[in-house]
């Protein structure tokens, strides 16, 4: 099945990192420098097997990839740029495909099929598919895609000084690259035969300077993060290159041939950031809300003719991920979630859509702070205010002196606030609050107002019962107002 091949692949590559990460330049061959020798071979062959472009893949698709799930469901991962409509030169609706669950495949139910049934259709020429929640039907047809493999992993070591107000973070990681050239496997051959040996010889690794690589042409993907700034650029010195004899694959029924055949060669590299990332927050459950942090990482350059860099999360990036969510302590935050999703963004200036990976991280907020130094002062504000309904109602001075003084103050309470806030175009659920406690805090002085006013006219018993009044349902509706707003923004839930 294609989905066993392609986590055969991401094995091997989980290897190959972990080999990358505990090995230095070796030499396979006893008097034989390997790595200069695949130096002067890069460099002679740099036209010869096109080394100056990157290696392609050709294979067939209907533009989109799918995950078996093992509860009989299929969703889509991945939808290919360049995917089109079987009868139709429109470019499909991404917006509507990504991440769905397929309901229906060639009009048949995915609920009630087996894997191997659901792969039986999805072979065919031609594919019409829908998925749960809309009654579209999207006819696609096999086409030849031609893409760039490239798998990628980040590992986050840090998150820090997430910041509302310019809606930023700092974060350090270090984003790892890794993909496979099958062309430099040639070269690797020719050295060992020449040496007097066979290909099966190895493992061999080789670290080659970037600086050597871009002076003779070679290519290789980079990538580019456009939230992420930093006083210092973030670069890389060498390209790690291994091979791995056809005897490494021996053992692996699942290994395609030509790996058994001729051995395997991946590359990597590995780049450090350590910078600030901009985002965009969403503020509206302030201070009790969930922040949805992510790092887009782009391809550096497209390749023209309809082909790109088809970035993919590696094994290692998803180990990544799983430790991340163990590893980030934050004094403010939770880290709740952490995954990865596949994107495209279109590029208007060549009709194109270029992918990019989403790093995601989800974090709560750790609301104990508003809570003991915003809402509880107010809380304890409108106790005083409610004070005054024990005053003389004659009394209007003194009632009106403790509910301006307190009305004042949550006014100052509000300039502490806005000082961790941006200024946005709605309003956050602690605005609100405010806005509900300015309300309360001012129908004190209003009613020391008319109470005094009903005792000048003689209505002294009218001022006594209106005070009673305040006193018994003051309180209770300051609680139920709060309460509806935190019903309303989903803070606090009621039982079903």
């Amino acid at each position: 099945m294609m989905l066993l091949r392609k986590a055969n692949q991401q094995s091997i590559l989980l290897l190959t990192l972990i080999v990358t990460f505990f090995a230095t330049t070796a030499f396979a061959v006893e008097g034989v420098n390997e790595c200069a020798l695949l130096r002067e071979k890069i460099a002679e062959n740099i036209g010869k097997l096109s080394l100056d472009e990157p290696q392609e893949k050709i294979f067939e698709s209907p533009g989109i990839e799918v995950e078996w799930l093992n509860k009989q469901e299929a969703i889509i991962t991945k939808i290919y740029p360049e995917a089109r409509f079987a009868f139709d030169s429109e470019k499909l609706s991404l917006v509507d495909l990504e991440d769905q669950i397929l309901a229906t495949v060639n009009g048949k139910e995915v609920g009630q099929m087996s894997a191997e049934e659901f792969d039986a259709e999805w072979s065919k020429e031609k594919i019409e598919i829908e998925v749960e929640g809309s009654d579209t039907n999207y006819s696609l047809e096999r086409q030849e895609i031609i893409s760039y493999p490239v798998f990628v992993s980040l590992d986050m070591d840090r998150i820090s000084k997430i910041d509302s107000k310019n809606s930023s973070f700092n974060a350090r990681f270090r984003s790892k690259l890794h993909w496979t050239d099958n062309r430099l496997r040639e070269l690797f051959h020719q050295i060992l035969s020449d040496a007097g040996f066979d290909k099966n010889e190895g493992p061999i690794s080789c670290d080659v300077k970037k600086s050597f690589l871009q002076e003779v042409g070679y290519f290789f993907p980079e990538i580019r993060i456009p939230q992420f700034s930093s006083t210092e650029k973030p670069d890389f010195t060498f390209i790690t290159v291994e091979y791995f004899p056809p005897s490494w694959f021996e053992d692996d029924e699942d290994t395609e041939a030509d790996k058994t055949k001729n051995g395997d060669i991946t590359l990597s590299y590995a780049v450090d950031f350590d910078g600030t990332i901009t985002d965009t927050f969403s503020l509206q459950k302030f201070p009790f809300d969930t922040q949805t942090l992510w790092i887009k990482v782009y391809p550096k350059s497209r390749a023209l003719g309809g082909e790109f860099l088809d970035l993919t999360m590696s094994e290692l990036g998803d180990t990544h991920l799983y430790e991340d969510t163990i590893n980030l302590a934050n004094p403010e935050w939770n880290l709740i979630d952490t995954y990865q999703e596949y994107g495209h963004y279109y590029y208007t200036e060549l009709d194109v859509r270029n992918p990019f990976m989403k790093f995601v991280y989800e974090f709560e907020r750790k609301p104990n702070y508003y809570v003991y130094k915003i809402y509880l002062p107010i809380l304890f504000l409108l106790i005083v205010s409610w004070s005054v309904f024990w005053i003389n109602p004659d009394d209007l001075e003194s009632r009106s002196t403790v509910s301006i003084v307190c009305f004042l103050s949550l006014i100052a309470y509000n300039f502490v606030i806005d000082q961790d806030l941006p200024r946005v175009g709605y309003l956050t659920l602690m605005d609100r609050s405010i806005l509900i406690s300015y309300l309360f805090s001012a129908l004190p002085t209003i009613e020391s107002v008319f109470v005094k006013f009903a005792c000048e006219r003689g209505r002294a018993n009218l001022a006594k019962r209106t005070d009673k009044e305040f006193r018994i349902y003051f309180l209770p509706s300051i609680l139920f107002a709060m309460l509806a707003l935190f019903i309303e923004f989903d803070v606090v839930t009621l039982p079903d």
